[in-house]
């Protein structure tokens, strides 16, 4: 009876601490998505805009405008001597349905990538533990270029959030399988190269 009490007694310590470690992970997360949301949405009037980026807002307002009668763009952009998918085209024009502004893109794009930092996270603590994910969470939050391309109306800043997502659904149908995983799977690695063709 001594021996089970002091059984007890030790998993009724090791919950608490267990509790406040979960409560530190989470802590920690939240500080690191906030910190990419100030970086990333902070001051966007300074987004600068290129011909490039200045047509991809110009063709979502104008899809917005359109009437039905109205022919709906099947081509993106031209970048590097390639035109893309219109799909990018699509997706800024979504949040102009709700606040016509000439940055409302810039901030989906933006928001998007914060949700790639909490997958970068989320796909190192699964892999290699809590402190990695916090580096690896902290990096992309932090990283110059990761933050620049955040803040840009360009196809490929969105690269980052299909990318992650892609990769752990990738090693989850390879660890766990599934039909469904890899039915997404196969989605997101068509929806990839339509985002961007690198």
């Amino acid at each position: 009876s001594d021996s089970a009490d002091t059984g007890s007694r030790t998993m009724s310590d090791a919950s608490p601490d267990r509790r406040r470690v979960s409560e530190l992970h989470v802590l920690g997360l939240v500080l690191i998505l906030v910190l990419a949301a100030v970086l990333r949405l902070s001051r966007l009037e300074l987004v600068p805009m290129t011909n490039q980026m200045a047509g991809n807002g110009l063709t979502a307002n104008l899809l917005v405008a359109s009437t039905p009668e109205d022919p709906w763009p099947l081509a993106g952009s031209l970048v590097e001597g390639v035109r893309g998918s219109s799909l990018f085209i699509y997706l800024v024009s979504l949040p102009n349905q709700l606040v016509w502004h000439p940055l409302s893109g810039v901030v989906l794009v933006a928001l998007l990538n914060v949700w790639a930092v909490y997958l970068a996270y989320r796909l190192a603590g699964r892999l290699f533990g809590h402190r990695a994910a916090l580096a690896a969470g902290l990096l992309l939050a932090c990283s110059p270029w990761a933050v620049l391309y955040s803040r840009q109306l360009w196809s490929g800043s969105c690269l980052a959030v299909v990318s992650l997502w892609l990769i752990g659904m990738s090693l989850r149908w390879l660890s766990e399988g599934g039909s469904g995983r890899l039915v997404r799977m196969l989605i997101l690695g068509f929806l990839l190269p339509q985002v961007h063709f690198s």
